[in-house]
């Protein structure tokens, strides 16, 4: 009897959890060097070393055995669509950091590289530094383009100004702040800056106010909580 569920099931995640729930136990005490972490779809496994080499050697163990408790259970792992990458707390300089750029895990006859540049993990780019320089360019990006596409829809359909503003939280804010808990260091001005540019452009545009209107007042009539305020509230 074969059986499925359709594209998209709310099930599927729930089910897909359940069946691998006991990999990353039996993987962790194989390999004692790593941990696992899970989320939906996603699986990853961090490892810990003092060089690339040595993580290395460690990640490719851990993608073997992966692959062996797959298939003893009728599943196969697409080594094409795995990723590794290196984080590092050391700063300075970048040397150290050189050897990622031909290093790779060899696992059959697949190699899965180091990633040099940023590694995507559920919507968050990392770097070696875990600076969230990407991260925070791409946050901000988006939410111009929202905010754009929402000046066009206003003007040319005419909402009301308090749909405006219940849009500009939710479609655009929302996008600028998402993940902002990890991005936000009070040393980092820029960001701080560019977010509150943001909601200026916002709140002038909710009001009609002119381009010299002082912060403190476009805030206040506006409704909008200084930037701030919002980045310090989303690491409580």
């Amino acid at each position: 009897m074969e059986a499925d569920i359709p594209q998209s099931s709310p099930v599927s995640p729930i089910l897909f959890a359940i069946y691998h729930s006991g990999l990353i136990k039996w993987l962790e005490d194989c390999v004692s060097e790593v941990k696992g972490l899970s989320f939906g779809y996603d699986l990853g496994w961090v490892a810990t070393g003092s060089d690339v080499n040595q993580v290395g050697s460690i990640l490719k163990r851990c993608v073997a055995k992966s692959i062996q408790w797959a298939s003893r259970r009728g599943l196969q792992c697409d080594t094409a669509k795995m990723e590794a990458a290196l984080v590092t707390c050391r700063r300075g300089h970048r040397k150290h950091l050189q050897p990622k750029l031909t290093a790779n895990i060899r696992v059959g006859s697949g190699v899965i590289r180091f990633n040099t540049l940023v590694t995507q993990w559920l919507g968050v780019c990392m770097d070696a530094h875990l600076t969230f320089n990407e991260q925070h360019t791409r946050c901000m990006k988006k939410p111009s383009a929202a905010q754009a596409r929402l000046g066009t829809l206003t003007t040319s359909y005419g909402i009301v100004p308090d749909s405006v503003r219940a849009v500009q939280v939710v479609c655009v804010q929302a996008v600028a702040l998402y993940r902002s808990e990890l991005l936000w260091d009070p040393k980092e001005a820029l960001r701080h800056d560019n977010l509150q540019l943001l909601l200026d452009r916002q709140a002038r545009f909710f009001l009609g106010a002119l381009p010299t209107t002082p912060l403190c007042p476009l805030m206040r009539e506006s409704g909008f909580t200084p930037a701030p305020v919002i980045l310090d509230s989303g690491q409580q």
